[in-house]
């Protein structure tokens, strides 16, 4: 179901750190996006008439991360994630507005990195790393809860020089999980929690949207920390997935085959 929302002049729609899950589709009217920067409020852009808004709220469940402010009278489409597919369906405009605005969003995205990235491939082709051919990675449940959560207890996971991603068990068409955990209410695990990969020499943990984060050992990221990590994996580690209190904790190791 789609909802009309007016705003005034300066009044807030959309705060820096909140989380929710709405997409915004702009009717009429004008906003700002700020962001927080050393305690400064950067202006990142201004968005007119037939713009949208908020949509990572469709893809991870991380904090919001930039504040929205109307710039004038301003009237708002509001779309709820959980239907936002249902409209795609039935309105191929809307579909088409929101798919051309996320890949005119990232080839901006990539520009603003070309340089970024030649830079690190200079410095990668100096940089001394073996990888692993692959490396079995055991996921073993230590708590009933988190044991609950695996198809098996231990779960083994193969990583090579693909992205192994992992989060809660959804028929979200926004997951791209390998592996699906199952969780229930109060939910520790996000659509979207982490990946496994392999960088260099070892194998990188890193956090892919989640809202309540995760700690490997004694490092935290993910959440409202706003940090994607990577962390680094030991041989054996403590992985708690959500917040530090959560009971979905487990005992990951690593086996690397002989060369």
């Amino acid at each position: 179901m789609i909802s009309l929302q007016e705003f005034q002049k300066n009044e807030l729609i959309i705060k820096e750190n909140d989380i929710d899950e709405y997409l915004y589709l702009i009717k009429s009217g004008m906003v700002k996006v700020v962001k927080s920067v050393e305690n400064k409020e950067i202006e990142v852009a201004f968005l007119k008439e037939g713009s949208f808004f908020g949509e990572m709220a469709l893809i991870d469940d991380r904090p919001r991360t930039a504040t929205v402010i109307a710039m004038e009278e301003t009237v708002l489409e509001v779309f709820h994630r959980d239907s936002f597919i249902d409209i795609m369906h039935q309105n191929q405009n809307i579909a088409i507005k929101f798919l051309s605005g996320i890949f005119s969003r990232l080839r901006d995205a990539n520009s603003k990195i070309d340089g970024s990235i030649m830079n690190e491939n200079a410095e990668n082709i100096t940089e001394k790393t073996t990888n692993y051919i692959c490396a079995t990675i055991s996921m073993e449940g230590i708590t009933e809860k988190a044991i609950g959560t695996l198809p098996e207890n231990p779960f083994n996971i193969l990583v090579n020089n693909s992205v192994f991603n992992i989060g809660r068990k959804s028929s979200d068409p926004f997951t791209n999980n390998i592996l699906e955990l199952d969780d229930s209410k109060p939910l520790q695990i996000s659509r979207n929690h982490f990946s496994l990969q392999i960088k260099g020499d070892q194998i990188a943990l890193y956090d892919i949207g989640s809202s309540l984060g995760l700690r490997l050992n004694d490092a935290r990221i993910g959440g409202s920390l706003g940090l994607n990590g990577p962390l680094f994996l030991e041989n054996e580690n403590k992985l708690v997935l959500g917040s530090d209190n959560s009971q979905l904790q487990y005992k990951v190791t690593i086996t690397i085959p002989p060369k």
